[in-house]
């Protein structure tokens, strides 16, 4: 028994994937998990914590939404509310939250977003719901309660006027209370609504599908950055017309041109538009934790203290060879490598990360690596 009980990725894949629940009791026995409940309060306290707390009952009114960073003296609702704490990207703070990627090993990394860890009062949560990404319901601590719906919602329907959104017609056909250890698999789009049996936690690994519209329209952004300036339409020569309202062919050649030169270059664009981080402040800039300054000696005196070298986040880091060449797409760049330098990207692109002997004798390779730590695109996991 696995993370997908007795169902193997393939059969996993064609059978639920994208198609219906699937409950897995005992996903990952014994399970152990990486944060306990005074942890996860500790951590939200961190600055750079992107944290959530709802009031269902107890706020200044009902299903009241409130925005951390929290205060120590915050973190401890009163006894009489019933309450939700949620944390988006943990795996991006902690590096044993990070290794539950682990279990999707069989999914391509860009498809993997982030993964929220939530700790809820006696019968908390966050109200009936849909997501539009896959995710991975991974009990951590208690016991939750799960009521899910038996086909995706095509229209959502919402209760008016509250600050989180829940549907306002829900009709479960699941009924599933999970123990620690325990996995829910949810398509997108499919109703559910989690209540806490006592105090309980929960680590929810989403998934990411960009929409048509975004990469559609971040293709045609690169090609728009990428086009000579003054470029238009000219037409040397143009003879006669006997039909001057008639759309020309060869205007309609030219536009077609535009649109096939954009389509016959967009691996490059697409690997960095995939693997754009998604936080940024107001001003558009990256809001990801950076380490401090790292030099060269820093960095291998940390990995032969056995921390590891990885991104920030899973879907960070796509990569491609083109002959002799690595083209690295991290965190929206892309760095042009020896095609020879393929095991250590791809241990850096991995769980757990990249050890000390998956970086090569380079000390040209190694200040780049020490470089890209610097600026926050890369990481390093104490271990």
């Amino acid at each position: 028994m696995g993370f997908l009980g007795s169902l193997s990725p393939d059969a996993f894949l064609s059978e639920y994937w994208q198609k219906k629940p699937l409950l897995v009791r005992g996903a990952v026995p014994a399970f152990n998990a990486p944060l306990s409940p005074a942890a996860f309060r500790k951590l939200a306290t961190r600055p750079e914590a992107q944290v959530r707390l709802v009031l269902e009952e107890g706020g200044d009114y009902p299903w009241q939404l409130i925005e951390g960073p929290f205060e120590a003296q915050d973190l401890y609702p009163v006894p009489a509310s019933i309450w939700s704490m949620l944390i988006q990207e943990v795996d991006h703070l902690d590096g044993a939250v990070r290794g539950l990627w682990s279990h999707l090993d069989f999914l391509p990394s860009w498809r993997l977003d982030d993964i929220m860890v939530s700790l809820a009062s006696d019968q908390g949560g966050v109200g009936a719901h849909i997501d539009e990404y896959d995710v991975f319901l991974l009990q951590g601590h208690g016991q939750r309660r799960w009521l899910i719906g038996g086909e995706p919602v095509e229209e959502e329907e919402l209760i008016p006027d509250l600050d989180v959104r829940i549907l306002a017609n829900f009709h479960p056909e699941h009924d599933w209370t999970v123990e620690p250890g325990d996995m829910i698999y949810l398509p997108p789009r499919y109703a559910h609504h989690g209540i806490a049996v006592g105090e309980c936690m929960t680590y929810s690994l989403g998934c990411r599908a960009p929409s048509a519209a975004d990469v559609l329209g971040g293709l045609l952004e690169e090609a728009l950055m990428a086009l000579p300036g003054g470029s238009r339409y000219s037409d040397p020569d143009l003879g006669p017309t006997t039909a001057p309202a008639s759309l020309s062919p060869d205007v309609a050649s030219w536009a077609r041109g535009l649109i096939e030169n954009v389509a016959r270059e967009v691996e490059r664009p697409l690997g960095r538009l995939l693997t754009e981080p998604r936080r940024y402040d107001e001003t558009g800039q990256d809001e990801t934790p950076r380490e401090a300054t790292c030099s060269l000696d820093n960095l291998m005196a940390d990995l032969a203290s056995g921390s590891r070298l990885a991104t920030p986040g899973r879907y960070q880091s796509l990569y491609t060879i083109r002959g002799r060449l690595l083209i690295w797409f991290l965190r929206g760049e892309e760095l042009e490598l020896d095609a020879a330098l393929e095991p250590m990207v791809a241990a850096i692109s991995s769980i757990p990360g990249a050890a000390a002997s998956d970086i090569p004798d380079s000390v040209e390779i190694r200040r780049l690596l020490a470089d890209l730590v610097s600026e926050g695109a890369l990481v390093l996991l104490k271990k």
